[in-house]
């Protein structure tokens, strides 16, 4: 029975085994286990099958192989206990040996990889355009490259380098700059700052420029090094300063232009204006940027028709119209000029205002001199034909004089004689102030002046109903003037008081005084007519404004005046009060 047992247990521990050989079959036994092991499999399955016919009661007659077989169990379990024992380590050292295998690849990988990024990063360095300094925590040099030593002018290979007191060697060092101690006590800044520098530009004492980084880099927040990068940047600052320079010329030049120029986009906002076109508005130059033109200028909602502009831009040539401006009181001669890009595109314009108000009224008064012209000639050739009569009219009026008439012919003939010889002073007034001569300053009394042009408008403002007041200061210097110029000065004045009091009430006083303040004569010249607008006042001596209906004035009369006591080295103003009247007060320096 304990046999029996024992074969029962074998069979069954042999079933576990031959299940254990079946997976392991074919991966984890070497081809000699298998062999060994599939005969021996083969017996042990014949014994089991003995086993079981003997225990079914049939008897086989194979006892002696039975016993046989039973003998060799022992010898099958050591060697499949052997056999399992030698494949399992097998397999084990298998395992560590492919572990280890991989392992070495991996580490001979990785120093190929160390190799080749340290071949990298040495030719990086090598062929880095700056200066590489790497220090340690505690300032010790770690790494440099050769761009380094010849930028310092440091006589020693990189590697020599290494170890060094990074301390010791700024301080040696800087004398390369134009301000050492300033240098030193930067690098220390920096360094016991911990923060990360770009771009800081140093000053060698040989004039270069050198720009500096300085990075700190940490790991697991604790300091390891300190890299400094250097660059010779000596070209670039002379580029930007020449760069700079040049625009600081150009934009000297641009606001340094009398005329108004701006550029315009092609939406007509101003890009940039320079100082006279800003100056000209009464803006600063940052206030007309991104605005459009034709609202700034014109205060129109839309460009006009002839805008210099429009038309530039039609056509692709410059273009130029000249107009009078209201906005801004001047007349103007606007030229506009494309801009293109390189693609042949247009880009907007350059705007060229000029103001040729002078010119225009040069235009003006040199028509109006031609007119005077000949006026004056017409004049002086009546006044030829008026004085010989008149001559004779005095001529005989005088021999009648002396003879015996009655007294009231005599009183007829002395009132003729009056009359005629004034009405010579008259005509000899005409003859001078219709007179061409060139101008010539010569010392000249005001009030006589005054008194001629009075003479000539005395008829003209008895029939307009207007009284001439006059209260002329005796014994006042002399001025340095041309008489002509001044004439027309005192008869433009003149002309204006008596229109503006026949428009308001047909009739009026002028008041025309003389004094003396130091060495300036005063001039003044009163109406009591309708006066000037307050809101004119500005505006009163440019050139053609007016406050005339069109048609009855060129706006030139005071502006001629201006011109020509400003000549003198004199000065001329305007007080006036709505309804009240208006008074000019002129200054000219005297001689005296």
């Amino acid at each position: 029975m304990n046999i029996a047992c024992l074969d029962a247990v074998s069979s069954v521990a042999g079933l576990f085994a031959l299940i254990l050989l079946i997976r392991g079959w074919g991966n984890n036994l070497a081809r000699d286990s298998r062999i060994v092991l599939g005969g021996l499999l083969l017996v042990y399955t014949c014994f089991t099958l003995c086993l079981f016919l003997k225990w079914s009661g049939i008897n086989t007659g194979l006892v002696i192989f039975e016993d046989s077989v039973g003998i060799l169990l022992p010898l099958w379990w050591a060697f499949l206990f052997y056999a399992l024992a030698s494949e399992t380590i097998s397999k084990a050292s298998g395992k560590r040996e492919a572990a280890l295998k991989q392992e070495i690849a991996e580490r001979q990988a990785a120093e190929e990889r160390v190799r080749h990024s340290n071949l990298e990063l040495v030719t990086i360095t090598d062929n880095f355009n700056g200066a590489l300094l790497m220090e340690t925590a505690d300032r010790k040099i770690e790494f440099a490259n050769a761009a380094f030593c010849r930028m310092f002018s440091i006589p020693a290979a990189p590697e020599q380098l290494i170890g060094g007191d990074c301390r010791a060697a700024a301080e040696q060092s800087k004398s390369l700059f134009r301000d050492p101690q300033a240098f030193a006590n930067r690098v220390e800044t920096i360094v016991n700052s911990g923060e990360k520098v770009q771009f800081e530009l140093l000053e060698m004492a040989d004039g270069r420029c050198i720009e500096r980084d300085y990075v700190p880099v940490y790991y697991d927040n604790k300091l390891l090094y300190h890299l400094w990068i250097y660059r010779d940047v000596t070209h670039r600052v002379k580029t930007d300063k020449a760069i700079e320079n040049a625009a600081r010329e150009w934009r000297t030049t641009f606001d340094s232009i009398s005329d108004m120029i701006a550029i315009v986009d092609n939406e007509f906002r101003l890009l940039r204006v320079n100082k006279a076109f800003a100056a000209r508005l009464s803006k600063a130059p940052k206030e007309l940027i991104n605005t459009l033109c034709y609202q700034t200028v014109h205060d129109c909602p839309v460009p006009g028709q002839d805008c210099p502009y429009t038309q530039a831009s039609q056509t692709g040539k410059p273009a130029t119209i000249e107009f009078y401006e209201p906005a801004v009181g001047i007349s103007i001669e606007a030229t506009a000029s494309p801009i293109y890009t390189e693609n042949g595109q247009q880009a907007g314009a350059v705007l060229v205002i000029r103001d040729i108000t002078e010119r225009k009224m040069l235009q003006q008064k040199l028509v109006l001199q031609d007119r005077l012209a000949s006026i004056g000639e017409m004049v002086s050739g009546v006044a030829h034909e008026l004085n010989n009569p008149l001559t004779s009219v005095i001529g005989f009026s005088d021999l009648l004089l002396q003879r015996d008439f009655p007294l009231d012919v005599i009183e007829e003939l002395q009132h003729v004689n009056k009359e005629a010889r004034r009405s010579a002073s008259i005509v000899k007034n005409l003859l001078a102030f219709s007179r061409q001569h060139p101008q010539e300053k010569t010392a000249v009394d005001v009030n006589h002046i005054i008194s001629q042009v009075l003479e000539l408008r005395a008829h003209a403002a008895r029939q307009k109903n207007i009284v001439i007041s006059t209260e002329l200061a005796e014994g006042l210097p002399p001025l340095m003037g041309d008489v002509g110029q001044l004439q027309q000065v005192f008869l433009n004045i003149i002309l204006n008081a008596e229109q503006s009091m026949s428009a308001t009430r047909n009739r009026g006083t002028l008041t025309i005084e003389t004094n003396r303040k130091e060495s300036q004569v005063l001039i003044s010249i009163t109406d009591d007519g309708e006066g000037i607008p307050e809101e004119f006042m500005d505006r009163i001596l440019n050139p053609f404004f007016t406050t005339r209906d069109i048609g009855k004035g060129t706006g030139l009369g005071l502006s001629i005046c201006h011109g020509i006591i400003t000549e003198h080295q004199g000065k001329i103003s305007v007080q006036s009060k709505p309804g009240k009247g208006t008074t000019v007060l002129i200054e000219l320096p005297s001689i005296e």
